[in-house]
């Protein structure tokens, strides 16, 4: 579905927000920005994001913040098994994960059929597959982005 939150659907990022809902029960919903987005189908490894979390008691007093090793095994506790936070950071206020990003990097695997009846089996991104060059390129070729 994607990594965004979109209605109906289960994605990265409802399961991110839903478990800092359960890290802060007595503040306002966090939400949860990515550097980037995925399209349904496609999976992100170590994509950054942020959130900004005020812990409050029942009564709304500030609570102490999270350390970075605690939010990590926290939001771990409630993603489930098919996510994962691999590291957490507290970021100066200004941070933002979209804006603030120096580096994406995409990484596109074509995977060329061997045969007719494999390629009728599966719904494939239909290129012109080079084996020369997918094999000097040990199995990466790079697309031009627009």
């Amino acid at each position: 579905h994607g990594s965004q939150r979109q209605p109906g659907k289960r994605t990265v990022q409802e399961l991110v927000e839903d478990a800092a809902a359960k890290l802060t029960p007595h503040s306002v919903p966090p939400t949860v920005v990515f550097a980037g987005r995925t399209d349904a189908g496609v999976h992100s490894i170590a994509n950054a994001a942020h959130v900004d979390l005020e812990r409050l008691d029942k009564h709304g007093n500030r609570l102490p913040a999270f350390s970075e090793g605690e939010l990590m095994n926290a939001l771990n506790n409630f993603v489930g098994e098919r996510c994962g936070i691999v590291s957490a950071r507290r970021v100066h206020k200004g941070f933002h994960a979209r804006h603030s990003a120096r580096v994406r990097t995409y990484v596109y695997q074509i995977r060329c059929p061997k045969s007719p009846r494999e390629a009728r089996a599966q719904a494939l991104l239909r290129v012109d597959c080079c084996g020369s060059l997918m094999r000097r390129g040990g199995g990466r070729v790079p697309l031009p982005l627009s």
